[in-house]
C-alpha cells in the first residue's frame, strides 16, 4: 500500500510540473493601445483564464502528491 501511494505520488508530482509547464508557455497577446482603444483585450482575458485554470490543475495535482507522500509517510512501520 505505501509503495502504490508512493508511486501515485509521483505521477500527481508528474502532471503537476506537466501542466505548470504547458501554463508557461500559453501565448498571452501583447496589449496595444489604439486610437479607437485597446485592442486585442478579449483575446488577453481569453488566455489568463487558461493560465489560470491550467495553474490550478497543478496545484490540485501538487496539494494530491504531497497528501500520498504525507499518508505513505504515516503509513510506515517505525
Amino acid at each position: 500500500m505505501m509503495k502504490l501511494s508512493s508511486w501515485i505520488s509521483v505521477v500527481f508530482a508528474g502532471a503537476a510540473a506537466g501542466f505548470w509547464a504547458w501554463s508557461a508557455f500559453v501565448n498571452v497577446p501583447v496589449v496595444r493601445a489604439t486610437f479607437d482603444g485597446i485592442a486585442d483585450i478579449e483575446l488577453v482575458g481569453i488566455a489568463l483564464r487558461k493560465v489560470s485554470r491550467l495553474n490550478m490543475v497543478a496545484a490540485a495535482c501538487a496539494f494530491l502528491s504531497a497528501l500520498l507522500q504525507a499518508v505513505s509517510i504515516y503509513l510506515t512501520p517505525s
